[in-house]
């Protein structure tokens, strides 16, 4: 199958409208004052969406460098709306929603980078000889932790696609994580057969792969840009920045994240919306993101006793004299005696840092108490009575590492968002 097929009509991304795109330089945060004199942060991005300086933003990201759902939250609390790269966002009225990145572009351009990615190393794996590798690991870690898992991700989402086609696609990129995890190919390089054949069935996954979504390309309103990865690229930042313009009447106070290699190309192109829409490289977004005013997680101290105990049991009576007004008037208080104190030793940070992660623990859902890095938390905290607390502290500081170890490429892949967030929790409890 050919993947660079250039068909006769071309896109013309110079067909944007040469206005001009705001400039959201690096500010210092101002203190602003208030009535009763403290301190308060002023937010100049969401000031200028506030105050109709702009409506929309598109800012950069280098994907996952923050937490998803705390960076929504975070801005949420200051009044905007945060949508990241593939999202259907709402539009004002009518139930209506806008899609700046369309799944055709983003589809051959994940199928084309992840081509770029492993497909020459898989080539050489296929061929007679004993020097085929693995180039490295570090080379094909975006691969495995961003290309590979969207690709499939935006499969599945596929509107009107028949299952009989995406299902086996679906399975054998799946399979192909199968065969390059844990350097699987590199492992069987001694036994040249079994390297030739894995790398053979990985490249014929591929094909299937690349055939059902060239076609895609070749049948979407995108025919005419090149299928190959720049031009592919190229096309998904003009329609983020195009779509999002045509849109933003109907947009307020809204930021979309996109990956900074878009923001690069709608700068280098001179790409300019109509409107009020900003731009911002992850830099400079990353500064106004930092003026944001963190919450700090309340930590809940758990009773000695619960409620409950401190109640009589529903429907009984617990009888007692009525009291005598008189008599009580008459009556002294007894001075009470003073009850010798016994000095409580001082918890030490670790066994307070276990008190903190048990909490977040017995508050994750079922779903992530089923997963194997919480079960190996558990064993772990279940040690205090056989060793110290620091050395359970080192325990799940290990656990946490070697879950969060970018080296281990497949551990993050299919990993449920919730139980990521709890790593992350437990993360910044013991200080990475």
């Amino acid at each position: 199958m050919n993947h660079h097929v250039d068909h006769s009509r071309k896109s013309d991304p110079s067909q944007a409208a040469a206005n001009h795109v705001p400039s959201m330089k690096a500010r210092p945060a101002v203190q602003k004052k208030s009535a009763g004199g403290r301190g308060v942060v002023q937010l100049h991005l969401a000031n200028d969406l506030h105050d109709k300086k702009f409506k929309v933003a598109i800012a950069g990201e280098i994907h996952d460098d923050i937490p998803v759902e705390q960076e929504k939250n975070e801005w949420k609390d200051v009044g905007i709306d945060l949508h990241h790269e593939a999202a259907e966002i709402p539009l004002k009225g009518g139930g209506k929603k806008v899609t700046p990145d369309p799944i055709e572009l983003r589809l051959g351009n994940g199928y084309t980078l992840l081509m770029g990615g492993v497909g020459r190393y898989l080539i050489e794996a296929a061929s007679p000889g004993d020097g085929a590798g693995l180039s490295g690991e570090k080379d094909i870690t975006d691969v495995f932790n961003y290309i590979l898992p969207t690709l499939i991700a935006d499969l599945k989402a596929l509107p009107g696609a028949r299952p009989e086609k995406v299902t086996p696609i679906v399975a054998a990129l799946g399979e192909l994580v199968n065969l390059l995890k844990d350097n699987g190919l590199v492992k069987a390089k001694a036994l040249e057969v079994n390297r030739r054949r894995l790398a053979e069935t990985a490249l014929n996954n591929l094909d299937l792969a690349g055939q059902f979504i060239h076609e895609l390309h070749g049948a979407s309103a995108f025919r005419g840009v090149k299928f190959e990865s720049q031009p592919l690229q190229d096309a998904r930042s003009y329609q983020m920045l195009t779509r999002i313009d045509e849109a933003s009447a109907a947009l307020e106070n809204t930021i979309y994240k996109v990956g900074n290699e878009h923001v690069v190309d709608i700068r280098r192109e001179k790409w300019t919306p109509k409107t009020k829409v900003a731009v911002l490289d992850k830099d400079e977004y990353l500064r106004e993101y930092k003026t944001i005013p963190k919450k700090k997680a309340a930590v809940p101290v758990p009773s000695a006793r619960p409620a409950s105990a401190l109640l009589p049991a529903a429907g009984i009576v617990v009888p007692g004299p009525a009291p005598d007004s008189k008599k009580a008037a008459k009556r002294k208080p007894k001075a009470a005696k003073p009850k010798a104190e016994i000095p409580k030793p001082a918890k030490s940070e670790a066994d307070q840092q276990i008190e903190q992660i048990r909490l977040i623990m017995d508050g994750a859902s079922a779903e992530v108490k089923k997963a194997k890095g919480y079960k190996a938390l558990e064993t772990a905290l279940g040690l205090r009575d056989k060793t110290t607390a620091e050395n359970i502290i080192n325990e799940v500081r290990r656990i946490i590492k070697e879950r969060n170890d970018r080296s281990s490429i497949v551990k993050k892949l299919f990993r449920a968002t919730d139980t990521q967030q709890l790593y992350d929790n437990i993360a910044t409890v013991i200080g990475g």
